[in-house]
This record gives structure tokens, C-alpha cells and sequence, in this order.
């Protein structure tokens, strides 16, 4: 799964070398039973959509909440461009070195739409759509459900970014985290438990 600077540096410019540099080492590193690469998008405004190529059946996923006729082929043809790339990081030196023997062309691989995507009038959304896509990871499905689970994906947000790998305070919301839950466990009144969450929370923030 790429992060969304990926996509801003692809067309910026950056070379492959250091495209490799930041991307393959921390957010891509060989994998013998790698499937699926993540790519989220976002256009100039506030429209976001993901692609994900699936290396199971060639095939790149246009995952698009908001996508007109107009919209379609500008839109695909930067999905292969970053396919392209995303082709020689994978055939670099580092990859070859792994169970990637052979080069994937990426681009050359056929755009689909996935299944179930609303279509929507406008791209306030996208942004959630693209997480709640995001969340399959190594479950890929290209028939998804039409439904926004928004609280689920705003929570899960939160707890994604404080127990990931890239946050320096991680272990110690988690020691934190285990003190409420003991305290909680000590505790029989559920006006103590709200006093207590409130007490963590703030203290955690």
C-alpha cells in the first residue's frame, strides 16, 4: 500500500532511483506472495479515487466514486503512467533480488472498474470512499459494497495512525491504553468509566 505522496512525486518528477529510495524500502518491501499494490490518486481539488493492481489476474482496478464519460480516459491513462513506474520499481535490482523474476508491465495490464462503486454527484466523499477501499488489504475484492461506513472508517483512521509503525508515540498509547483497560476492569460504575476514558483521552492528546 503507497501512501498518497507517491503519486505527487511520480508526476513531479522524481527519478526511479529515488522513488526506490523512499517508497520500495519502507512501504513496499519484497513480498513472495505480493498480489496487490495500493495506489490512492488525488486530482488537483478535493476528488480522490485508488487504483489497485492486481497481480493475480493482470488486471488495474479503478476503484471511482465519481467518474464521468469525459473523465474516464484522462483518468486511465494516469493510472498506466503510474503502473509504468510502479513496473520498473518492481524489476529494480532490490526486487529482482526476491521472487519478482521476471518484469510485469503493469501498464499493459487492462483497467477495469470495480463493481458496486457509487456514482456520485460531486467528490466531497472520495476521500472517505478511498479509505474504506483501503481497508481490504491482503482481502482485495473488486465487487464492493455501495454503503459508506462512516464512522467505521474515521475510527479505524485513528486507530491506524496511532498504532502504526510511523508513529514515535505508539508504545506509549499502548502502555496508556492498557492502564485505562485495568483501571476499567477495577471499576463497576459506568460514570467512572466515562470520567476515566476522558481523563486518558485528554492526558493522551
Amino acid at each position: 500500500m503507497l501512501p498518497p505522496s507517491f503519486t505527487v512525486e511520480h508526476f513531479m518528477g522524481h527519478s526511479l532511483d529515488k522513488m526506490i529510495a523512499t517508497y520500495i524500502y519502507r512501504f513496499m518491501p519484497v513480498a513472495p506472495d505480493l498480489k496487490f499494490i495500493y495506489v490512492p490518486i488525488k486530482e488537483e481539488g478535493d476528488h480522490w479515487y485508488l487504483m489497485v493492481i492486481s497481480l493475480l489476474d493482470e488486471k488495474l482496478y479503478q476503484f471511482d466514486s465519481n467518474l464521468n464519460d469525459d473523465q474516464v480516459e484522462p483518468r486511465q491513462e494516469i493510472m498506466k503512467s503510474l503502473a509504468l513506474k510502479l513496473s520498473d520499481m518492481v524489476t529494480s535490482g532490490h526486487y529482482l533480488k526476491g521472487d519478482i523474476p521476471k518484469r510485469k508491465d503493469f501498464m499493459n495490464f487492462d483497467v477495469k472498474e470495480a463493481r458496486g462503486v457509487p456514482k456520485c454527484p460531486q467528490s466531497r466523499d472520495s476521500g472517505l470512499w478511498v479509505l474504506q477501499w483501503l481497508s481490504m488489504r491482503e482481502k482485495f475484492n473488486p465487487t464492493v459494497s455501495g454503503i459508506l461506513n462512516e464512522q467505521y472508517i474515521r475510527t479505524s483512521v485513528v486507530v491506524d495512525l496511532l498504532l502504526g509503525m510511523f508513529n514515535d508515540h505508539k508504545y506509549e498509547f499502548q502502555k496508556k491504553s492498557n492502564e485505562f483497560w485495568a483501571m476499567l476492569s477495577r471499576e463497576q460504575h459506568g460514570e467512572q468509566h466515562f470520567c476515566i476514558f476522558s481523563y486518558y483521552f485528554q492526558n493522551l492528546l
